[in-house]
């Protein structure tokens, strides 16, 4: 997925050469939103470009905060289902 950053990876079936552009312009054509998390700086960039294409959002993961990527997974499902008003309903239960 990080192809324009980093080398290839191989696999003990050859080298892997997926394109992200390619694959994030077939998931935005099935209406498939992606929601990528990174965890370096250094991702933020492709990761934000992933997510644009897409129609999704890119956030930083906070590994210190066990319950980050819940929370983040929840939010973000529960506002595309129900708008903000659902997403604040559940940051008042269970952010305070």
């Amino acid at each position: 997925m990080l192809r324009t950053l980093y080398p290839a990876p191989s696999s003990r079936f050859g080298v892997l050469s997926t394109d992200y552009l390619k694959e994030c312009a077939d998931l935005k054509h099935k209406n498939i939103k992606v929601y990528p998390f990174y965890l370096a700086e250094r991702a933020k960039a492709t990761f934000d470009e992933i997510a644009e294409i897409t129609e999704g959002k890119s956030q930083k993961f906070d590994s210190s905060d066990a319950d980050s990527l819940v929370h983040a997974i929840c939010e973000t499902a529960l506002e595309d289902i129900g708008g903000a008003a659902m997403q604040e309903k559940y940051r008042a239960q269970y952010r305070a």
